[in-house]
């Protein structure tokens, strides 16, 4: 059981927290990944509201995940607490798209365009070589999803600014 104040947790885990809410009727957490988002509702138990949620519950909710605990005092509806925990995923999605390359890779011969199509993502490559690159970089995708790391290569955007503000 992972609880939300940790930095990580994995694909699977439950995850609790208790919160201390004075005067208030009810508590919500809500879960949110950037396209899922969920809310739970906590139960009283003396002074302490306790969240809880079951693996099967939160399927679905994986990498950056913020959460929000909101309490409600009559009408009035106000944040607790926040914060953010990475899920780290058991088999990242990004598995799927360095299987269709090597696929791709292995029937370079037979397949006519060249194309390899997973989900949203295609890949056209011009060249075998095309194609050992972008295995790379969703290889490298896929691991950093797994061990709960940000990938720091790629494309940066500097932004210079000269004169007066």
């Amino acid at each position: 059981m992972a609880k939300l104040t940790d930095t990580s947790a994995f694909e699977g885990e439950s995850l609790a927290a208790d919160f201390k809410a004075d005067g208030a009727t009810g508590l919500t957490v809500n879960l949110a990944n950037g396209t899922t988002a969920k809310n739970f509702t906590a139960t009283k138990d003396g002074d302490l509201w306790h969240f809880a949620a079951a693996p099967a519950d939160i399927k679905g909710i994986t990498g950056r995940v913020r959460w929000v605990a909101f309490a409600a005092k009559g009408d009035e509806t106000s944040v607790i607490a926040n914060g953010e925990l990475y899920i780290r995923p058991l088999v990242s999605p990004h598995r799927a798209v360095v299987a269709a390359i090597d696929e791709a890779i292995k029937s370079w011969d037979t397949n006519p365009n060249h194309t390899v199509t997973v989900g949203e993502i295609t890949i056209t490559a011009k060249t075998r070589d095309d194609l050992i690159k972008a295995r790379a970089f969703w290889q490298g995708r896929a691991d950093a999803d797994e061990a709960g790391t940000k990938v720091t290569s790629g494309p940066r955007r500097v932004v210079t600014c000269f004169g007066r503000y």
